[in-house]
């Protein structure tokens, strides 16, 4: 595919696909089976019954005395002589062998695939991780946690830090130490979580809600917002994945003060006058909890993450009807970092998916394992497997038929300057890195990932009619 290998997990041609693929198979061969055994019984019947007559001249419901049930009996093993020469009999024991083999098949890929989605520890030292949680004290689950991470961290000759005798990079650490870093949390939100949830280490999306309730008695929700449009203009459709996330870059770099978020809404006009639409949304830019007047921060990532309305998802809203995205028109949503949870926090919202006919969804360096598609729209996710972000939410992506995920590991990059900078996380989480990671994935000719383009297709139409409009979100 590439010089630089890349993992496609799920999708069309993933596992999970495969899987129903084989089930659906099995059940045909089944049913192949059993109805060649009811025609070749009914065949053999027939044949017996035509043997009776034609040279014993028995009926076989009269067969009774001695002699008769003789001749019964021979015509029966010309029935049986007639089935093997005829191959009905072999057929038979070969679709139950094929299906049974196809079973197999079957089962040694569900364990494979739950082998491969182990990835992120389940049970590391909760009780480390409990300390905080129970003391109701951050300071002590800090510590604690503290020194569950030191019972396995250790140094080599060069006195360079290892864990578990590797050297980690963040990413590693989120993913061993997910569940603690949760219970620590929940010394600071665990008031806030139910009474059932007090005792016990939260998971992501009740550990996210649980800080945003915390973080709403300082900042209010912090949902009110206003877009304005900041600039309209003609552009040429993308060609590639990779144009889309570059694009991003592009669409954050917009605003001279830098100092609001953006969101951009592209109408692709093809010369039959079908409309689609490009949504992208680029990626956190304040580190806020929902005081700051820059909506893309902290307190709409946390929102996002389980899927919660939150501020720049309403403004992209906004922003798409007031640019007259219609019912029935083909979306595509692109976005790194949060625009990618946004866009498939909204791709996941029943309502959204109502009002608007998403058809793909694009993200590079989202956490976004908690979502799942509204509809039958395609997603492809780019992931890093040295960037953190995508970590954040403490699972691995669900391998469906209809969301696929790239995994890159950037210290096989063939790239030396990547390489160097896998050990950077700005690096790894970096847009110009995803971008160089789609450019490879645009050379693939992966099941899944043709599925993904074919669903997106109507935007990368180089013929079209293209206009983008810029629109600036601020918090009020």
């Amino acid at each position: 595919m590439s010089e630089d290998p890349v993992s496609i997990l799920g999708g069309v041609g993933g596992a999970i696909a495969c899987l129903e693929d084989l089930d659906l198979l099995a059940g045909r061969l089944r049913l192949a089976w059993e109805k060649l055994e009811e025609a070749d019984a009914a065949a053999y019947n027939a044949f017996m019954a035509w043997s009776w007559k034609k040279y014993y001249r028995v009926e076989p419901s009269h067969a009774c005395d001695p002699i008769e049930r003789t001749a019964v009996g021979l015509a029966c093993d010309q029935a049986a002589t007639f089935r093997e020469q005829a191959g009905t009999a072999q057929l038979e024991r070969q679709l139950e062998e094929l299906e049974r083999r196809v079973q197999e098949a079957k089962a040694k890929y569900e364990e494979a695939e739950r082998n491969a989605q182990a990835g992120f520890a389940k049970n590391p030292s909760l009780g480390f991780g409990w300390a905080g949680l129970l003391s109701g004290n951050a300071v002590i689950g800090v510590l604690a946690t503290a020194g569950s991470l030191l019972l396995s961290v250790g140094f080599d000759a060069a006195g360079n830090l290892l864990v578990n005798g590797e050297a980690p990079t963040w990413a590693d650490l989120l993913r061993r130490h997910h569940a603690e870093l949760r219970g620590v949390g929940a010394a600071v939100y665990g008031p806030f979580l139910n009474p059932s949830d007090m005792f016990r280490i939260p998971d992501t999306k009740r550990a996210a809600r649980g800080i945003t309730a915390f973080a709403t008695l300082f900042a209010g929700d912090g949902l009110r917002v206003e877009v304005d449009r900041l600039s309209k203009k003609s552009d040429r459709a993308p060609q590639s994945i990779e144009d889309l996330i570059r694009r991003i870059k592009t669409v954050r770099q917009s605003d001279p003060d830098k100092a609001d978020s953006q969101i951009a809404v592209t109408k692709v006009t093809a010369q039959n006058g079908q409309v689609s639409w490009l949504v992208t949304i680029p990626g956190t830019q304040g580190m806020g909890f929902g005081w700051d007047s820059n909506a893309a921060d902290n307190g709409t990532n946390l929102r996002a993450v389980p899927g919660d309305q939150n501020a720049i998802g309403l403004a992209t809203v906004a922003a798409m009807i007031d640019s007259g995205v219609k019912p029935g028109e083909p979306v595509v949503l692109s976005g790194h970092s949060q625009g990618g949870i946004v866009g498939s926090a909204l791709a996941a919202d029943p309502e959204f998916t109502a009002q608007f006919s998403v058809a793909a969804v694009l993200t590079a360096g989202s956490p976004v394992s908690l979502l799942k598609p509204a509809n039958s729209a395609q997603w492809l996710s780019l992931e890093h497997h040295q960037d953190a972000v995508p970590t954040l939410d403490g699972a691995n992506n669900p391998r469906t038929a209809n969301h696929t995920t790239v995994v890159r590991d950037l210290k096989t990059a063939s790239d030396p300057a990547i390489r160097k900078g896998s050990k950077d996380a700005g690096v790894a989480h970096s847009g110009d890195t995803y971008a160089n990671t789609a450019k490879l994935i645009d050379k693939s000719s992966s099941p899944s990932v043709a599925a993904w383009r074919e669903a997106a297709s109507p935007i990368f139409d180089r013929d079209a009619k293209v206009e983008t409009t810029t629109y600036k979100v601020r918090r009020s």
